[in-house]
């Protein structure tokens, strides 16, 4: 009797342990299967404006997860904060435009795997009161989820705006600073810039190096499509800006560095070094003990 329980619970220990992996794999795949996940064909658009005319547009969801869901849409302003940081909070001249957007309306819902077509109109004011230049805003797509143990979870992602009202549009702007350092002991080899935007409308600024040997001869150019680029605002400054060159060997060389701006371009050259404290270390040692040398050399055929 003894040995028929003892194979008895035997036999449950091992279907509970054998059942238990599945059980857990089971509860992760009916998790993963109703995430929610929010996607937009495309994340941002820019948009030509007339004083007293009214554009529209459409925005599409996808819903990319794994259970339907009811989102809404609001217009909410778009502008970078004093760390250049996205904002969708801040009020003021350029963000006029979230007030210009109009929706049909603003809850929607989306099946597994179904693309939601929301349409909006930008009702563009008079001349007096709209401004010419640019105008910044965002259309916010939110998703409330209660599911997580009674706890709202919102899940959003914005579609940009880039506005520009016809008139007196202003596109300037200039190089602050450029930095090249004559000396860096490790890779890679950094140089940086400021640019600032002195005009009514954005524009973006790229960086790019090209390095060559003290004779001239070619050894690096940033590649077309891996410039720095920067996002400048209607009069703002961007933080600094950083071009760098992965790969550097040791050696002497021409760094120059060249900001492209609303088609012009400033460029500042330098000789830098790129070696390691320890040769620097190494080669000072040596000229010391040559100069040594040269010196004890000197003083030796004096006395003869």
């Amino acid at each position: 009797m003894k040995k028929v329980y003892f194979y008895f619970i035997f036999s449950l220990l091992f279907i509970v342990l054998t059942c238990l992996p599945c059980s857990s794999s089971f509860a992760q795949e009916s998790a993963s299967k109703e995430t929610i996940a929010i996607t937009l064909q495309t994340s941002s658009e820019r948009i030509q404006l007339k004083p007293g005319e009214e554009v529209s547009r459409t925005i599409r969801v996808r819903n990319t997860g794994g259970k339907a869901y009811d989102f809404t849409v609001e217009a909410v302003p778009y502008q970078p904060d004093a760390q250049y940081r996205n904002n969708f909070e801040i009020e003021n001249k350029w963000t006029q435009i979230s007030r210009w957007i109009k929706f049909d309306r603003t809850q929607y819902h989306a099946e597994v795997g179904e693309v939601v077509e929301v349409p909006f109109s930008i009702e563009v004011p008079s001349k007096e009161q709209a401004a010419a230049g640019g105008q910044y805003a965002a259309i916010a797509v939110t998703v409330r989820d209660d599911a997580v143990e009674g706890v709202s979870i919102a899940k959003r992602v914005a579609y940009q705006i880039f506005g520009l009202v016809d008139g007196a549009v202003v596109s300037t702007g200039s190089v602050t600073s450029q930095s090249v350092p004559r000396y860096t002991s490790k890779v890679p080899l950094k140089t940086h810039f400021v640019v600032k935007n002195t005009g009514n409308t954005d524009f973006y600024a790229y960086g790019k190096l090209k390095v060559s040997s003290i004779f001239g001869r070619s050894v690096f150019e940033t590649e077309e499509g891996k410039r720095t680029r920067v996002f400048a605002f209607p009069e703002s400054s961007p933080p600094e800006a950083e071009v760098s060159w992965q790969d550097a060997p040791i050696g002497l060389y021409w760094v120059t560095q060249e900001v492209e701006l609303l088609g012009n371009v400033t460029a500042t050259k330098r000789l830098a070094l790129v070696a390691p404290v320890w040769l620097i270390i190494v080669v000072a040692c040596g000229l010391i003990a040559l100069i040594y040398l040269i010196v004890n050399s000197i003083q030796q055929k004096k006395r003869i």
